[in-house]
C-alpha cells in the first residue's frame, strides 16, 4: 500500500496537480507573518500526502525559508510548524506510523483510521492554533513597523518540470484523489487494491506515452522501496520481539514500575477475537 501510495501522489505532483493550490497559499501569504506561517502549515500538510517526510521538508523548507527570512522570522519557527503539520498528516492510513500500528495490532486501515479522523480533525485546529500563536509572538518579536514590505512573488519553477505538467487535467486528479479517498475511508476494498487502481489511472491518463511513465516510475520508485523497506524492517523487528517474548517480558516489567493508582489510566487493547 505505502508503495502505490508514494507513486500515486507522486504522480500527481510530477502532473502538477497541487501546483494551483500552493500559488494560491503563496498569493494569500503576503508579508503577514500571521498568513505565511498559517499558509505553510496548509502546504505542508498538502505536501505531506504521500507519506513522505524528506520530501516534504526538501520541498516546503526552501520554498518558504527565504521569505521567512526577508521577513525576519526565526527559522526555528519554520521547522516546528512543518514539523507540526506533517507529524498530524502522517496518521494518514498509508504513511509509516499507521501502518507499523496496524502490523503489531493485527487490524485493517479501515479499522484504525476511521477512528482517528474526528482527532485528526480537532488535531489540525490545534495545530493551526498553536502556529497562530507562534506568528503572533514573531510579530511581537519583529514589531509591525519593521516588518519589511516583502511579497511572496512568483514561484520559481524549474523548466524540467514545468514540461511534466498537466494543468488541463487539474479537476481530474482531484476527483481521482477525492474518489480514492472516499472509497479508503468507506472500506469499500482493500487499501493496496485501491492505490494501485488510482495509480494506474493516474499514470495513464497524466502520461499516456509508455517512455514517459517509465521515467516518472524510476522517479518515485526509490523513495517508494527505501521507505517500504524500513517499514518491512520494523516489521520484522516487532515480530522477532513478539514471538520471542521480550514484548511480553518488558511489559511484565513496565507494570511492575507503574503504581497501582495510575494502572487504570493506561490504555488496553483488547482482541476481539
Amino acid at each position: 500500500m505505502f508503495i502505490f501510495a508514494t507513486l500515486f501522489f507522486g504522480i500527481l505532483t510530477d502532473a502538477g496537480t497541487f501546483d494551483p493550490i500552493i500559488k494560491k497559499i503563496f498569493k494569500l501569504v503576503g508579508r503577514d507573518p500571521v498568513k505565511i506561517v498559517l499558509g505553510t502549515a496548509i502546504l505542508s500538510m498538502f505536501v505531506h500526502l504521500d507519506g513522505n517526510g524528506a520530501v516534504t521538508f526538501l520541498v516546503v523548507i526552501p520554498a518558504l525559508l527565504p521569505l521567512f527570512d526577508a521577513v525576519g522570522m526565526k527559522r526555528t519557527t519554520l521547522a516546528t510548524v512543518v514539523a507540526l503539520s506533517a507529524g498530524l498528516v502522517n496518521m494518514e492510513p498509508w504513511g509509516g506510523v499507521p501502518l507499523r500500528a496496524m502490523s503489531v495490532l493485527k487490524v485493517s486501515s479501515t479499522e484504525l483510521f476511521n477512528p482517528l479522523l474526528v482527532p485528526i480533525l480537532v488535531g489540525a485546529i490545534f495545530i493551526l492554533f498553536i502556529d497562530y500563536r507562534l506568528a503572533k509572538k514573531e510579530v511581537e518579536r519583529i514589531g509591525k513597523e519593521n516588518l519589511l514590505n516583502t511579497d511572496i512573488g512568483e514561484m520559481i519553477i524549474d523548466e524540467e518540470k514545468q514540461k511534466l505538467f498537466r494543468p488541463k487535467l487539474f479537476w481530474v486528479n482531484i476527483l481521482t484523489i477525492i474518489i480514492t479517498i472516499g472509497i479508503l475511508i468507506k472500506g469499500m476494498f482493500a487499501p493496496t487494491a485501491v492505490f494501485m487502481i488510482s495509480f494506474t489511472i493516474a499514470l495513464i491518463i497524466n502520461y499516456p506515452n509508455v517512455k514517459e511513465q517509465r521515467k516518472r516510475i524510476d522517479a518515485h520508485a526509490k523513495e517508494a522501496l527505501l521507505m517500504s523497506s524500513i517499514l518491512f524492517a520494523a516489521g520484522a523487528f516487532v515480530g522477532i520481539m513478539q514471538n520471542s517474548g521480550m514484548i511480553e517480558s518488558m511489559a511484565k516489567v513496565l507494570i511492575s514500575i507503574v503504581p497501582n493508582a495510575l494502572g487504570q489510566h493506561l490504555a488496553v487493547y483488547r482482541n476481539a477475537s
